[in-house]
């Protein structure tokens, strides 16, 4: 009588779930330094997103906008809302000029243009560091892998 059933045998499984393990558990690492960095990234852009969402309602509503840089706590205020760096920190103090207190800020005029320009330098705590750079002149906001130009 011959055996024409078609499968597999439970070793045939086992050794393929066992180079799968090992695959994974290879790769961990580097998948992890991916997660890192896109939660960076992530931190970033809600942050350059907050200030321009300061910077349109300075010029909807006439009025003077700001966003306040909490370096001990992480964070960071646009009027009564904090958010909080997820997956990143600050790597310094924020070099914006103007300051409420201590507390260095980002305020825009209601023209829209800031009183000051300034960068924000956050990082993973891994060796990835990003940059939320808010230009003195036009105001223009933008995030990117590198200081700019006028460090």
């Amino acid at each position: 009588m011959a055996c024409d059933e078609k499968g597999f045998t439970l070793l045939e499984l086992l050794v393929v779930m066992l180079i799968t393990a090992f695959s994974l558990a290879a790769a961990a690492p580097a998948l992890e330094q991916v997660i890192a960095r896109q939660r960076l990234d992530n931190s970033a852009q809600q942050m350059a997103w907050t200030l321009r969402s300061a910077q349109q309602k300075a010029i909807y509503s006439g009025q003077e906008q700001m966003v306040r840089f909490y370096y001990s706590t992480n964070s960071y205020l646009m009027g009564t809302t904090r958010y909080y760096l997820d997956g990143a920190q600050y790597a310094a103090i924020p070099n914006f000029p103007t300051r409420i207190g201590r507390v260095p800020a980002c305020i825009f005029q209601p023209s829209g243009i800031p009183r000051s320009g300034g960068t924000v330098v956050l990082m993973n705590g891994g060796e990835d560091t990003y940059y939320v750079i808010v230009s003195p002149v036009a105001g223009r906001i933008r995030v990117a892998d590198q200081p700019p130009a006028s460090w």
